[in-house]
């Protein structure tokens, strides 16, 4: 039996600092995502369920989130088999956001 692979959900903020191999990396940004929680980006018959694969992060020391262009209910993306589908030319969906300078 073929075990399914869980693919990672989006989070709302990103670390500044990860431990790796012995080595710190860290940056001086305070990143934020700019989509939901639950956002699906991707859905294509190798992954049997919707998934966030594609990710935006923004500063928010430096911008302010604005609007974000409105995600397809999963519904919706899982009436067809796949994407690309008729309504959607490719397997991953546009992740669009505006942002206002601080």
């Amino acid at each position: 039996q073929q075990q399914q692979q869980q693919l990672p959900k989006p989070v709302a903020s990103v670390p500044d600092s990860v431990a790796f191999a012995r080595t710190e990396l860290s940056h001086p940004y305070h990143l934020q995502s700019a989509l939901p929680d639950d956002s699906v980006t991707y859905f294509a018959g190798l992954h049997p369920s919707p998934a966030a694969l594609d990710f935006m992060y923004y500063d928010s020391d430096r911008l302010q989130l604005q609007s974000s262009f409105d995600l397809p209910a999963t519904a919706l993306l899982t009436a067809q088999v796949a994407l690309p589908s008729q309504q959607f030319g490719s397997d991953h969906l546009p992740v669009c956001c505006n942002f206002a300078l601080l």
